[in-house]
């Protein structure tokens, strides 16, 4: 088990370090392209035409599928570490399934353009984002015991 976890620690990495490369190109294909402004723009509009939201779409789905690998790599390390306690476990459980409704949200997000569900987009990245932070908590609710 111990030798799985070595490498544990480049996963959260590469979900940071893929994501905001997801922004990055994004951006800069939008930037040259001239659809939005390179010096202040509209953050949705960066990702709201093609080739831009394809790239977009591809590349934060990737990112999504790797948040919810790295759940599930701490999820399992968390389990073992705790032996059986019920409200560990509870925890654990329980923040794991609020990490993948989060990751689901970022899926929406990733898919489906801002020009075309404006709603549901809007809704989908608010609810990602405040269950997120909920996910965050519970991470780190067992280090403050």
């Amino acid at each position: 088990f111990w030798s799985f976890t070595e490498g544990a620690s480049a996963m959260p990495l590469f979900v940071v370090c893929w994501t905001t490369a997801t922004f990055g190109t994004s951006y800069l294909t939008a930037a040259l392209r001239g659809d939005v402004d390179p010096i202040l723009p509209y953050i949705s509009d960066t990702a709201g035409r093609p080739p831009e939201s394809c790239v977009f779409g591809l590349m934060l789905s990737i990112s999504a599928l790797a948040a919810a690998l790295t759940m599930f790599v701490r999820y399992r390390l968390v389990a073992y570490a705790t032996c059986g306690r019920s409200y560990a476990i509870f925890v654990n459980r329980t923040g794991f399934a609020i990490g993948l409704i989060s990751c689901l949200g970022l899926l929406v997000v990733a898919n489906f353009q801002q020009t075309k569900t404006l709603l549901r987009v809007s809704a989908a990245a608010e609810w990602s984002l405040g269950v997120s932070f909920l996910t965050f908590f519970l991470t780190f609710i067992r280090d403050f015991q």
